[in-house]
């Protein structure tokens, strides 16, 4: 399994795919895969945003993990009940 298909799988888990950081998280893992002759100091750059990243999204509260439809049609409901 590469990098980048195990954050991929993580960020589905938390339903941050599509979201703007999902996707930076998954050109930084796609970069740790690449076969490039980047130097071990650049990669050790990459992996510790990637983790800075991914800690970041992990802390978010589940509310914000969701779609922001499945957000307003929550609040919605919560003011009808």
């Amino acid at each position: 399994m590469s990098v980048r298909d195990g954050i991929l799988a993580e960020l589905k888990e938390l339903g941050l795919e599509d979201s703007g950081e999902g996707q930076s998280a998954l050109v930084l893992a796609g970069r740790l895969d690449s076969e490039s002759e980047e130097q071990a100091s650049g990669l050790a750059s990459v992996a510790r945003e990637l983790r800075l990243q991914m800690s970041e999204l992990r802390a978010r509260p589940k509310s914000e993990s969701k779609d922001p439809l499945e957000r307003l049609q929550g609040k919605r409901d919560e003011r009808r009940s």
